[in-house]
């Protein structure tokens, strides 16, 4: 049974993902729910229970629907008249529900550099000469 705390994330998460304009984000929601600060940091945490994740399967699991027929009722006709951006808006926004929901993360955090790491790609790319064309 989720703490009432859970339950009020759960409704505003299902609330929220729908949500066509303005949305917020789950850090947002989880102090909207009444966590302390310290749990908007890393949300996961919390949609990585096996209470919340239980509660929210069935959404899941129609998002994932969602998104397999939406790939697949794209035809090559459709992407001739249809914008790539818009498809790739579709697609993404599908994705990223998914893995919010499944505990995965929507960004590749683990692709971020240091700003020491930073300063020497810059420092390295300085150096290399472009040839001209």
């Amino acid at each position: 049974m989720p703490t009432p705390k859970q339950q009020k994330l759960i409704k505003l998460l299902l609330e929220n993902l729908g949500k066509k304009g303005k949305t917020k984000t789950l850090g947002e929601l989880v102090l909207e729910a009444g966590y302390e600060k310290s749990m908007s940091v890393n949300p996961y945490q919390i949609l990585e229970s096996k209470t919340v994740k239980e509660q929210l399967s069935d959404f899941q699991k129609q998002l994932q629907d969602k998104r397999r027929r939406a790939l697949t009722h794209i035809t090559d006709k459709k992407l001739q008249i249809s914008p790539a951006r818009d498809l790739a808006y579709i697609t993404d926004t599908l994705n990223k529900i998914d893995q919010l929901l499944s505990g995965k993360p929507t960004d590749r955090i683990e692709n971020v550099l240091s700003e020491e790491q930073a300063n020497e790609l810059l420092t390295r790319r300085s150096k290399k000469v472009i040839p001209a064309r």
